[in-house]
């Protein structure tokens, strides 16, 4: 019965993929997460026999398992499909966006959610909610610039800067839930916090990367090599954030930079051909399965009160008056650092700067 709702939420991906294959209307990714939200809300209001129960059982799923089961393959598919060359040359600008900059960014934010929206007075808890919201995930707009053949520098920073904010909006955002949680916090145990993260999670991103790229030297082996690939980005992951409690998506980050700059050392070219593709699919599945999941819970959640309490005319107000506050925040925190990101790497320009802003979206 559980396997239901995934193979439904698969076939609902591939129509949509096909009918934007004829007109791209709509975003990719937005359409998923409406489907999804119908899908739930059907679920939740009537029997829907095996898709209803199926349905059930995946909203109902732990937030841990969904961290666990879809992000190391995305953060790992990212980080192969980068072109080393160009992230080693905008790395500093990278890095100024991704960390100074989602800081910045998680701090404006969370002024107006305390002193603006009716929300929330708690400091912390506006610093969570900010370092949530101020990681980018511009997944339909990198697809959109390859389409159109735009400077592929232009898409290696803007993927590069998704790889790395992710790294530091989730340390952010445990940082922040400690202090909201009221956990005894002291200035050594934040900064011990701090090295722990950001520190061991790439030393083991590098260490599982090397170790794997020395197996692979000595085999030639096609299977072995691609369902090798696949693991490691899970082992990487849960090793880091699972048994040392350091930082797995800075751990898992690493380790597929490294492989995309030294993997075709190793790989063969079989191999590698193998790997494109498989990671492609990998990626592609779990994409569309998280935002058809996220869909419906939301859809799910809504079918099943009696009253929408929680969702006045006023949340949807506010809803729409934060969107714009964060593509402000955003369009600040490129102004204020454009120029420096005009100078360093390849000197972005004021019109890459402008395509940057707008299409820092969140995912």
């Amino acid at each position: 019965v559980t396997m239901v709702w995934p193979f439904v939420a698969i076939a609902l991906s591939l129509a949509t993929r096909q009918l934007l294959m004829v007109h791209r209307v709509f975003p990719y990714t937005a359409l998923l997460f409406l489907l999804g939200v119908c899908l739930g809300a059907l679920a939740g209001e009537y029997d829907l026999g095996l898709l209803g129960e199926s349905t059930r059982q995946w909203v109902a799923i732990q937030p841990e398992l969904i961290l666990y089961l879809f992000l190391p393959s995305l953060i790992y598919a990212d980080g192969l499909a980068t072109n080393t060359h160009y992230f080693r040359r905008q790395f500093w600008s990278t890095a100024l966006l991704a960390g100074p900059g989602v800081a910045a960014g998680a701090f404006l934010t969370a002024l107006v959610v305390k002193f603006v929206l009716p929300v929330t007075d708690d400091w912390f808890l506006a610093l969570i909610f900010g370092s949530i919201v101020s990681a980018t995930d511009p997944v339909a707009i990198v697809a959109l610039l390859k389409d159109v053949g735009a400077d592929e520098k232009l898409g290696t920073i803007i993927s590069g800067e998704s790889l790395l904010n992710d790294g530091t909006s989730v340390v952010m955002f445990k940082l922040f839930l400690d202090l909201a949680t009221g956990s005894a916090v002291t200035a050594w145990g934040v900064i011990s916090f701090l090295l722990l993260e950001v520190g061991v999670g790439p030393l083991l991103g590098a260490a599982f990367a090397i170790a794997i790229l020395v197996w692979l030297s000595r085999t030639r082996d096609v299977i072995i090599e691609v369902v090798v690939l696949i693991c490691v980005a899970y082992v990487t992951f849960f090793t880091a954030d699972g048994i040392c409690h350091s930082s797995g998506v800075l751990a898992v980050v690493t380790g597929s930079l490294i492989m995309a700059d030294l993997g075709k050392l190793s790989v063969t070219g079989e191999a590698a051909q193998a790997a494109k593709y498989v990671w492609e699919v990998i990626e592609y599945l779990a994409n569309s399965l998280v935002f058809v999941l996220a869909g419906s819970i939301i859809g799910f959640e809504l079918a099943i009160v009696d009253e929408l309490e929680f969702l006045t005319p006023a949340d949807l107000g506010w809803a729409v008056f934060l969107y714009v506050v964060v593509t402000a925040v955003r369009a600040v925190i490129i102004g204020v650092l454009y120029p420096i990101l005009s100078r360093v790497g390849y000197e972005l320009s004021w019109k890459d700067a402008v395509v940057m802003w707008w299409g820092g979206l969140r995912g």
